[in-house]
């Protein structure tokens, strides 16, 4: 009877204790990370990277779940619904906080249905034309557009991308009037570009750097806070429009809105080794981009900014599918 009464006492105190937490031995099986966009495209080769880092850290593989389509949707889709145990990660951008003023029927809240773990990197964007343009200068450019009259075209890599929003934006500003080509990638944007099929396009500085150097095309402004340390000579769009714009594309690691916060430390600690190696510093330093380093608290302050930010600009141009 005692042997019982001791067994009870001991069940009584582990029932008062409540249940053992899942997050107390995290991660113990694989992890994934949902990435909306194709394989072999920038985000994901950098995702990749990352992520064979992340698997020495927390010793259990991570792998990369490719979920491209509908500028991002579909990947966002996939991680709001995820189960938030910590298992499945996700890739977010610039693009999925313009959503809501592109699609009617968004199968969820950007600002809701998520948390944020860390911040990856940004870059600097380039406005760029054929190198056969006359114009030499932003002004230059504005002024033959509206003496030519009609619509100049330009390009981006889908619908929603930064590139699209901040070429909307330019027009508005420049008061010229310009018609938005959708290609399925920046690369097809650029070589619609080289083909002579567009007159402008905005592209990421990684991609602008060489094209220019090899004199295929012109940079007339960047899309940055300040000048970019790759194109000293080449003014920013906030020192030519009294607005300004500045617009660059970025990144963050996000889960489920319900995951665990001991589940979000562990991962950002994860996170934030990884952005501090120097191997990550220079891979992004190779694609004209930086590193962002900023807790859960901070990603998620950024985030909310952003928000507020973009949603200013896509009400102002009336972005739209």
């Amino acid at each position: 009877m005692k042997i019982l009464n001791k067994i009870g006492a001991v069940a009584i105190a582990i029932l008062a204790a409540g249940p053992v937490k899942a997050d107390d031995a995290y991660p113990n099986q694989p992890i994934k990370i949902v990435l909306p966009y194709q394989a072999g495209s920038s985000p994901d080769a950098t995702m990749r990277l990352i992520s064979q880092q992340l698997t020495q850290i927390l010793k259990q593989p991570v792998i990369i779940e490719n979920r491209p389509g509908a500028g991002g949707l579909i990947g966002g889709d996939a991680l709001a619904k995820a189960k938030p145990d910590g298992y499945t990660l996700g890739y977010l951008s610039n693009q999925h906080l313009l959503h809501p003023y592109m699609v009617d029927r968004l199968p969820y809240d950007p600002l809701t249905a998520f948390r944020s773990v860390a911040t990856l990197g940004r870059s600097a964007q380039v406005m760029l034309v054929p190198a056969s343009s006359q114009a030499n200068s932003m002004k230059e450019f504005i002024d033959s557009a509206k003496a030519k009259g009609g619509s100049m075209k330009f390009g981006s890599g889908g619908i929603g991308s930064p590139a699209h929003l901040a070429g909307q934006i330019f027009a508005k500003q420049a008061g010229v009037n310009a018609v938005h080509v959708p290609y399925k990638g920046a690369p097809e944007s650029v070589t619609a570009l080289l083909g002579g099929h567009i007159d402008y396009v905005i592209a990421t500085a990684g991609v602008a750097y060489p094209l220019v150097k090899a004199k295929k095309v012109k940079a007339l402004a960047v899309t940055s806070e300040s000048r970019h340390e790759a194109f000293p000579n080449t003014p920013t769009l906030a020192e030519t429009f009294p607005k300004g714009l500045v617009l660059e594309p970025w990144s963050i690691i996000a889960v489920p809105a319900k995951t665990p916060q001991p589940v979000i430390d562990k991962l950002s600690q994860a996170f934030t080794q990884v952005l501090k190696d120097k191997r990550t510093i220079d891979y992004y330093h190779s694609l004209g981009a930086d590193v962002m380093v900023k807790s859960p608290v901070e990603t998620e302050e950024f985030y909310k900014a952003e928000a507020g930010r973009l949603a200013n600009w896509a009400t102002e141009i009336g972005l739209k599918n």
